[in-house]
């Protein structure tokens, strides 16, 4: 990086130069003398009475404050009031007199004053005249109307009355966070402090002063605060309390600290707001700072001996510029003509050319406008007109930015982030935060991940409620070396960053469409041609639809080349995939259909090499030298980096984000720190930035398309990147768009702050009931049954036992004590049915998302009323049910409202049979819903408007189930202020959540948790608003303390109110939490110290750290107060700048371990780096593994109704890894385990993971309705089905006991045994099934599910007929896993199975002879011989993917039919790939039972029998 140099701009000659301009100032713009604030008791100096043309006159008056009273009684009174300041000079006080709102008492009792009858000795005169206002006219005389000339009294805090002129010695203190008052103040102290005729001894105090000193102010007659965090304010709080109580006076300016201000409570806003004007104008002009000083030692402390002038202003509102005489004008056309003619060489403004606002405060001037000057320095040699503005809120800057109706600027570089002063949408161009670092030099700014203080992130949060896009860091603060006071400098490189991001955005919106160019990018993690996809979307509908507007708007996409939704599909299988290092025979095909781009090794290398010397060392230490192995194609000519594409037109593409390359390399996959893009990941994004002269595609704009690609995720800061951190080097200035989920705020904000991109968030799919199916739905009838039998005892008792042996066969009797269910009439009736009539109810209750959402659509018919209704909550099915209990009712009146057409009235009689005022609501609120879903269909029209250059609205993210406010969706979500974390309401439910937690576990075990683990997620909190912060702090014994709605501290709870323990806690943080709540990892720090300081018992938090600390000291190295700040330490999470544990991957690559200790290793290597006030990300293994052993419950969240459990893999690579990890180190034992549900609101529970993941596969993998809606959605929707047994796989990995046989059994009889549903997935996504079978075959294969001989020959046929006809998936599980394939070699023999997959991964597959199956499951001994581990080195582990070109072909290019099937080494095969398959019923309450006599079924029947006689029995791994 460059070294900081700046010697173009001396900020000091600047501010000596400001002379003149503030003479010129202070004729422009000086304000009328203002009146006093204060009046509490006047003294007569003199009064007069105007003669008959209402002329008046005063001589002989002395300097100081006077206030010029008009008194005229005829008809009514009149009245004048004028403030008045003699400084040496005569004033002219015209006083005009009006009859409104007039205190006649008070009036009266100004006339009844008597003067003091001393001689006036000054030399002043005042004159005027007094008249009379007129509407809508000029005033006219008023003759013979009293005048008076008057003194204040002012009461002193100790309540005594003091004269004018009162010379008493003032102890006066400014503490304030404004950098830019800094020099001023230290001026002023010196100018005060060395002028002993004032009688004041002045003083100043910066924030982080106070902050990291003892400031004693407590003895001082005037504390002056503005701007102070509320960290620091609450640090000053009991030193302002004594002062106050000492009898200072404290005037505060919204820093939540006390105040004592002695005027009356009417006259104090008005006073503030006068200490504002000359607070606001302190840096501008020195001069206001003293007047300040005097100003509130006269009016508050009757020191009228210190005369105080009016503010010299800035205007409220003003343009700015640095060449422009004076700097400022309150007129656009004075600036535009300035601007338009100068002669100074400069820019000269041009409308034909793009014009960029900048807003920035006031304050900048003068010691923060060189970041505002460079800027503008810069935009201007590269032909840009600026107009850089500050504005107020009654004077907004934005009208700055129109002449008339027409728009001036194309772009605004915001540094406004209190309110941005003017209408972003009215102008609809992008707005770009700015910010300035006044918080760090430069050089700690480049050192640090976290580039800004945790109370400081409004200058981004805060940003984006407005919608403003791209924050960069441009400038940062040094010392002055000539004053020693700080000074903002611009960064050279991040100014011409940014300047580039707003080039290129506003380039975007003065480019043809016809000849724009565009990147659109999708996902294909991991490679494999089974997952491209995005979360919760239909990727190819979505892209089809998002392609045909395009086309509508004009650009150039080629009717020839623009596929339809099959062909698209079929073309991103063929040659737009990733393809890993395992599969250099799917590469070489990939490169037969010359449709791929082959970048030349030299072309790439050239490019590399201008890449930092730092970025380009880490991507050699981790890949290699360039090219790298992934991705490369050879023939006779070099080597080639092939990037996979499919053209739609001449200038738009689709490709897949290149893969990360964990699954390539097993020193990648098991790394323990950040990862760096690998070579062909770079060259992608390069490829894309460089123009087609220098070998590129010379992209325009990317799409990023869905939720999530992972360029936003890279090494780098947390926020606040600088343009040489890895995610900035792969965008270079390109603008992003990203159609992204709406419930994925917290990973969307990762997006915007470090993925450089505006969102445009889409619809979830509908949130529907689950209803009821199968035995569910058979119990429900058996219960309806046996209650209508009553007159029938023989059939009651039928009806009974089968309500009994469905409850058995369903699982569901630990709810229940069975034996009294079978022996107690009276509790079967009253304590069973109830309960389980409530239990089968919350089930058909529990929301499912209904298939998957396609962009630019929106839900109608029955997926609408059911979308609608989850969004009413239960409470307005209960509203319907005392009218009419019939099942559904609420949706039928919905479907009225909604679909039919009918009114609300009209829906409620038909349904009701009357109308109700509270369900007229719901169907109110209803219809309202309904209106902005539908807004969903604009969701196209916004990427383009996006694509155009044009601003995108801001809105809450989140869940539309939870917070209908979400919507509209096509909107640039964003979070909340993180300071208000937790809120007051989350802070009540989180109380009551932790109670439940500990009801759960003591009644489990007896007594209460000595140490809980949590799990935090930003987007969890996001949508929560902070209970599980609560809950953390509850156990502990702190509480929130709150001030303004914000949190600002903690304070412990008293054990007499807490009346338990103080449980100790460890959370476990991600990634993105650390980013998103810095401020919140600093609370629960010190809510953990706070607890530990509490000498109670019993106190667990204590009696850890205790035993930790002796356990610490006792190696020798560390002393006691070091040991203590270690055993403390109870946060933990990955290294700073990186993401995610490392286990999603590592558990897929199911090969590379045997032994999930391998796992649990992986987990603790990186999640150990430890966080708080004192370490920030340190690597902290031994520590975090003393914390965790011991650990006896884990708690997670769930507060979405689109996620669950099993549909990410995020869920169990948190929840199920810290399990394991608690169980790595403590010797086997995993800990109980819960879920907060916070799904639906008002009915908030703790349940433990096995009942919400048990009925989450209720409601929705094993739900009929959950599977009709993922096959509207055909490929998309079979991949979801994969996903769910891949991420059943994580759970079975992290936590075997989670995951029974029957779990796997029933997952079989689900997808693969039905013939019409498996069937469906083979036809619509081959390669899902394809991959569905591999890991269910993987699972049997590495001993976690003991299948039955039949049930794996059936599946290995599957597998192996699909690999031949289909041909591979070459996802890492299928093809790259080498000893998967060598398994099902034993199973069965499939001609063609073989030489298919050795045809794309290159290699053998009889290298060794295949281990024959065991009914077991178990195949340790070719796994022992074969398995390379994480501990393998990079030489052994690491793949060559790098294909040579030959003459000798790989592949069929098309299916074959499908071939005969034979059985290895069986001599009683059946011939798998002509089988039957039947679905196999499961064991019911009446005994075994059979579906058909064949041997296939009865075998596995009996196999299943076994695996629910041995329950929850596990082989561990």
């Amino acid at each position: 990086m460059k070294e900081w140099v700046n010697n173009e701009i001396d900020p000091l000659n600047k501010i000596k130069a400001f002379g003149l301009a503030i003479l010129i100032l202070l004729m422009l713009f000086s304000a009328t003398p203002a009146a006093c604030s204060t009046d509490i008791q006047y003294e007569l100096v003199a009064n007069t009475t105007s003669d008959a043309e209402g002329y008046y006159v005063f001589s002989g008056i002395p300097d100081g404050n006077y206030t010029l009273v008009a008194l005229y009684n005829e008809d009514k009174w009149r009245r004048a009031d004028e403030q008045v300041r003699v400084l040496g000079a005569d004033l002219s006080v015209n006083l005009d007199t009006s009859s409104m709102d007039i205190d006649a008492n008070g009036s009266q009792a100004l006339l009844d004053l008597e003067g003091s009858g001393g001689d006036l000795t000054g030399s002043a005169v005042i004159s005027g005249l007094t008249r009379q206002k007129q509407m809508n006219a000029d005033p006219v005389p008023l003759g013979f109307t009293d005048v008076l000339l008057l003194r204040e009294v002012v009461k002193e805090a100790k309540d005594t009355l003091v004269a004018s002129g009162s010379g008493q010695h003032l102890d006066i203190a400014v503490v304030t966070g404004y950098r830019s008052h800094e020099l001023p103040l230290k001026n002023l102290m010196e100018e005060i402090n060395n002028n002993s005729s004032l009688n004041l001894t002045f003083s100043y105090f910066m924030a982080d002063y106070v902050t990291g000193n003892d400031v004693d102010l407590s003895g001082m007659d005037v504390i002056y605060i503005n701007m102070l965090s509320a960290s620091t304010a609450l640090k000053l709080t009991p030193m302002v309390d004594s002062a106050i109580t000492n009898g200072c006076v404290v005037i505060d300016d919204d820093t939540l600290l006390n105040e004592s201000i002695p005027l009356p409570e009417d006259q104090i806003e008005s006073f503030r707001e006068k200490l504002n004007n000359y607070w606001l104008n302190g840096a501008y002009d020195q001069s206001n700072l003293k007047n300040l000083v005097f100003c509130i030692a006269s009016d508050c402390c009757g020191r009228t001996d210190l005369p105080y002038e009016d503010p010299h202003t800035l205007p409220e509102r003003a343009i700015y510029h640095t060449d422009m005489t004076g700097y400022f004008t309150d007129s656009l056309d004075d600036y535009l003509a300035w601007y338009s003619n100068r002669s100074d060489g400069g820019h000269v403004y041009d409308p034909a050319k793009p014009t960029v606002a900048i807003t920035m405060y006031q304050s900048y001037f003068p010691f923060q406008i060189e970041p505002i000057d460079a800027l503008i320095s810069e935009l201007e040699a590269r032909d840009y007109n600026v107009i850089a503005t500050y504005g107020a809120d009654s004077l907004p800057s934005g009208d700055f930015f129109k002449q008339g109706d027409e728009v001036l600027v194309d772009a605004i570089i915001s540094f406004t982030y209190f309110g941005n002063k003017f209408d972003a949408e009215e102008l609809d161009v992008p707005v770009i935060n700015g910010i300035v670092n006044n918080y760090m030099n430069r050089t700690e700014y480049e050192a640090s991940s976290r580039p800004l203080p945790a109370d400081k992130m409004m200058k981004i949060d805060l940003q984006e409620l407005w919608g403003a896009i791209d924050p960069v860091i441009m400038a940062a603060t040094e010392v002055d070396p000539e004053t020693e006071t700080e000074i903002s400098v611009s960064i050279d490189y991040q100014v011409d960053w940014l300047i580039d991001r707003v080039e290129s955005w506003v380039e975007l919106g003065e480019i043809p469409e016809s000849e724009k160019k565009v990147a659109i990018i999708y996902y294909n993690h991991g490679g494999g041609k089974d997952n491209i996809g995005a979360s919760y979307l239909d990727v190819v509908p979505s892209l089809s639809g998002l392609l045909d507007a395009m086309a509508s708007e004009g650009y150039a996409l080629n009717e020839s080349q623009a596929p339809n939704e099959t062909e698209l599909l079929n073309l991103m299988l063929t040659q737009g995939i990733n393809i890993g290092t395992w599969a250099p025979g799917e590469l070489e095909k990939m490169v037969d259909t010359g449709k791929v781009v082959l970048l030349p090794e030299s072309t790439y290398e050239e490019w590399f090499s201008e890449l930092p010397e730092e970025r380009k060392q880490e991507v050699i230490d981790q890949w290699g030298p360039a090219p790298g192995e992934i991705m490369v194609w050879e023939n006779e000519s070099g080597k080639y980096l092939v990037i996979p594409r499919i053209e739609v037109g001449e200038n738009v593409l689709l490709a897949p984000q290149p893969s990360r390359g964990w699954l390539d390399d097993n020193e990648a996959l098991y790394h323990d720190s950040e990862l760096p893009p690998h070579h062909q990941y770079i060259a992608f994004y390069l490829w894309l930035q460089h123009s087609e002269e220098e070998g590129g595609f010379g992209s325009d704009a990317l799409v990023h398309f869905g939720r999530h690609g992972t360029q936003e995720w890279l090494p780098g800061k947390e926020f606040g990147l600088t343009r040489y951190d890895w995610p900035s080097l792969m965008l270079g200035d390109l603008p992003v768009i990203y159609p992204y989920v709406m419930d994925g705020l917290g990973e969307g904000n990762e997006a915007k702050r470090r993925g450089g991109a505006v969102i445009v968030d889409h619809l979830v799919p509908p949130i529907v009931s689950a209803g009821s199916y199968g035995d569910y739905a058979n119990l429900s009838e058996a219960i309806l049954n046996y209650e209508q039998a009553e007159a029938d005892a023989t059939l009651k008792a039928a009806h009974r036992s089968e309500v009994l042996n469905l409850t058995l066969s369903l699982s569901l009797d630990d709810e229940f004590n069975m034996t009294e269910a079978e022996n107690n009439e009276t509790y079967f009736e009253n304590v069973f049915l109830e309960g389980l009539k409530e239990l089968l109810d919350e089930y058909k209750s529990q929301s499912m998302p209904y298939g998957l959402h396609i962009l630019g659509t929106s839900p109608k018919g029955e997926q609408l009323t059911g979308m609608v209704n989850s969004m009413l909550g239960t409470d307005f099915a209960d509203s319907v049910n005392e009218f009419n209990e019939t099942e559904g009712a609420q949706l039928y009146l919905l479907d009225l409202v909604l679909n039919r057409g009918a009114n609300s009235s009209e829906a409620q009689i038909e349904v009701l049979g009357t109308e109700n005022e509270t369900v007229g609501t719901f169907l109110s609120s209803a219809e309202e819903y309904a209106a902005n879903l539908a807004l969903g269909e604009e969701e196209i029209q916004q990427v383009l408007y996006a694509l155009d250059g044009r601003f995108i609205p801001g809105n809450q993210g989140g869940d539309p189930v939870r917070n209908p406010e979400a919507l509209p969706s096509g909107r640039n979500f964003y979070a909340f202020d993180q300071r208000i974390v937790p809120t007051a309401a989350a802070w009540t439910l989180g109380q009551e959540m932790a109670d439940q937690v500990l009801e759960a576990y003591v009644a489990e075990h007896g007594t209460y948790p000595k140490k809980v683990a949590y799990i935090l997620w930003a987007g969890e909190t996001t949508r929560h608003e902070g209970v599980m912060e609560a809950e953390i702090l509850y156990l502990l014994g702190v509480k929130p303390v709150w001030k303004s709605g914000r949190v600002v501290d903690v304070e412990e709870i008293p054990m007499e109110t807490l009346g338990r323990p103080r449980i100790d806690v460890v959370i476990q943080i991600s990634g993105l939490y650390r980013d998103m709540y810095p401020g919140k990892v600093l609370l629960l720090d010190k809510a953990v110290k706070l607890a530990y300081a509490q000498e109670d018992s019993p106190n667990y938090v204590r009696e850890n750290a205790e035993a930790l600390k002796a356990s610490l000291m006792s190696e020798g190295s560390l002393n006691e107060t070091e040991a203590l700040g270690l055993a403390l330490l109870r946060i933990f999470g990955a290294a700073d700048g990186d993401y995610g544990t490392g286990l999603p991957n590592a558990i897929a690559a199911s090969d590379t371990w045997e032994s999930n200790d391998a796992l649990a290793e992986l987990y603790l290597s990186k999640m150990c780096n430890a966080y708080g006030e004192d370490v920030w990300g340190e690597n902290l293994r031994e520590l975090f593994e003393n914390n965790l052993e011991g650990v006896e419950a884990t708690v997670h969240s769930r507060s979405t109704n689109l996620y669950g459990t099993l549909d990410n893999d995020d869920f169990f690579q948190y929840l199920g890894g810290l399990n394991l990890a608690i169980s790595s180190v403590s010797g086997g034992k995993y800990p109980d385990s819960f879920i907060t549900n916070m799904l639906t609101g008002g009915d908030e529970k703790v349940e433990t993971l096995e009942e919400f993941l048990t009925r989450e596969t209720y409601s929705r993998y094993f739900n009929p309705k959950w599977i009709e809606g993922m096959q509207r959605n055909g490929y998309a929707g079979a991949g979801e089905m994969a996903d769910f047994i891949e991420n059943l796989w994580g759970w079975e990995a992290t936590n075997p006991d989670l995951i029974s046989d029957d779990m796997w059994n029933q997952v079989y009889r689900t997808y693969m045994a039905d013939p019409e549903l498996s069937e469906w997935i083979k036809q619509n996504n081959p390669y899902a099934y394809q991959s569905m079978t591999a890991r269910m075959l993987e699972t049997a294969r590495k001993g976690n599910w003991e299948a039955s001989d039949e049930v794996l020959a059936s599946l290995a046929a599957d597998y192996a007929g699909s690999v031949v006809e289909d041909g591979v998936t070459c996802c890492h599980h299928t093809c790259g896993n080498s000893l998967l394939n060598r398994y099902v070699s034993g199973l069965v023999s499939v001609p063609g199975f073989t030489e298919a997959i050795e045809e794309a991964t290159q290699e053998s597959l009889e290298q060794e002879e295949p281990e024959k199956h065991s009914s077991k499951g178990h195949q340790t001994s070719v796994a022992e011989k074969l398995n390379q581990t994480a501990k393998s080195s990079p030489e052994e582990s690491a793949s060559n993917q790098t294909v040579q070109n030959s003459d000798s072909g790989y592949g069929v290019d098309s299916p074959e039919p499908a071939p005969e099937v034979q059985m290895a080494d069986n001599p009683d095969y059946v011939e798998g790939y002509e089988m039957q398959k039947e679905a196999v019923e499961n064991e019911d309450g009446g005994g075994m039972s059979f579906s058909g006599a064949d041997i296939f079924g009865t075998l596995f029947v009996v196999a299943a029998a076994g695996g629910i006689y041995l329950g929850m029995r596990k082989k561990k791994m």
